[in-house]
């Protein structure tokens, strides 16, 4: 937002990791810009649970942050 309010022509966000949080997609979404990364958490979570860092009850548990982190007050 500050970009486009100094006059920049914002063609679009790359990121190297997105937690995929639904406010910041909506939020993305009304400002009209693309959002390009190169992994996300469902990647890492995927790959955790393949290589046994976690279990499939902590990937619920990991999922469940996610989906709502500020109910969480870590």
């Amino acid at each position: 937002k500050a970009l486009e309010e100094a006059n920049a022509n914002v063609k679009g966000m790359v990121a190297i990791f997105s937690y995929g949080f639904g406010i910041a997609d909506e939020n993305f979404k009304n400002a009209d810009i693309q959002l390009h990364t190169l992994s996300n958490y469902e990647n890492l979570l995927e790959q955790a649970l393949e290589t046994n860092y976690i279990t499939e009850e902590e990937e619920e548990t990991l999922q469940s942050w996610r989906t709502n982190p500020a109910e969480w007050n870590i």
